[in-house]
């Protein structure tokens, strides 16, 4: 089996929409780890990120479940 490479989340995007002009735009995770706000690329207004705590909670997730995979499979000493 060949093993699986390791996942960049602070590449993960995901779509924002300006409530506006409903411009759609993709935003990286660690933009969304830094800023709690982005301006609309088509109407230049000032766009909130609605769904940000359950984005970082799920960006937490996801660190916690790659930390375990990579104990998978590795032996661990007899106490």
């Amino acid at each position: 089996m060949k093993p699986k490479t390791e996942v960049d989340i602070e590449a993960i995007e995901f779509e924002c929409i300006c409530p506006k002009c409903n411009h759609e735009t993709k935003k990286a995770a660690g933009f969304v780890r830094r800023y709690s706000q982005f301006v609309c690329d088509s109407c230049k207004s000032i766009v909130p990120i609605v769904d940000r705590r359950e984005i970082l909670q799920a960006l937490a997730v996801g660190e916690k479940v790659m930390e375990l995979a990579k104990t998978i499979g590795k032996p661990t000493s007899a106490i």
